[in-house]
């Protein structure tokens, strides 16, 4: 704690104004949105910030805490809740992303408890839900899939709040939907963000620093060809 406002001076120096916190409210107290806030309040940046969300019972707790999106900071120009953080899977790296196919590595190197295919955090169902109870209420959401096989259970979740089109749908399609990390998609699953109009958030360095990795140990060549 005592290292953030050197963190935020730093960025302040650097030139950034403003920046986002894609997972507060993990412990799903109230306290933590606050004093992130007042960090914010506090200065030098702007500070915005995402809702950790691990299921419809924590969505539910942030409607009844009254917490709504504050897309253009009409609310508080130093602080601004900006969307719904789902996690669907884990790290490929990790070996935790989940995939269609067993990690190159995953009999050499096992993760205890965990899958060769890597795991996920909700049913299809329970994700598909969620989206639609967050989209509901006009926020953006933020989608944590490293996996193909995540990849392609987050559009499917997509898909049914946002297609077919409609007066409501295109609404929805507006908050800016996205998939952060998005690691491994194939180019059926881009068309299918393009016309869903979702957007990836890809992980800044992701090929220079786990490329031969994943070409060489975790993942084999063909799989390392779709890496962002």
């Amino acid at each position: 704690m005592l290292q953030i406002p050197k963190v935020l001076q730093d960025a302040s120096q650097a030139g950034i104004t403003t920046i986002l916190d894609a997972g507060v409210g993990v412990s799903g107290y109230k306290v933590e949105i606050d004093l992130l806030k007042l960090t914010a309040h506090l200065g030098p940046l702007r500070i915005a910030a995402a809702l950790f969300t691990p299921d419809k019972e924590r969505m539910q707790h942030w409607k009844e805490l009254q917490l709504k999106p504050d897309l253009d900071n009409a609310q508080d120009k130093r602080f601004g809740l900006k969307a719904i953080k789902l996690i669907y899977d884990g790290s490929n790296q990790g070996l935790t992303g989940y995939q269609n196919e067993p990690y190159l590595c995953a009999d050499a190197h096992p993760v205890p408890d965990v899958p060769p295919t890597g795991l996920h955090n909700l049913e299809p169902g329970a994700l598909a839900e969620l989206i639609k109870l967050a989209s509901d209420e006009q926020w953006p959401i933020l989608i944590h899939a490293n996996g193909d096989h995540a990849m392609t259970d987050v559009l499917n979740g997509y898909a049914e709040s946002l297609a077919p089109a409609s007066e409501a749908t295109d609404k929805k399609r507006r908050l800016r939907m996205r998939v952060e990390h998005a690691s491994l998609m194939d180019d059926r699953a881009i068309a299918k963000m393009a016309r869903l109009k979702v957007s990836p958030s890809f992980l800044i360095g992701h090929v220079g620093y786990w490329g031969y990795a994943f070409n060489k140990t975790i993942l084999g060549n063909r799989r390392a060809q779709l890496l962002d």
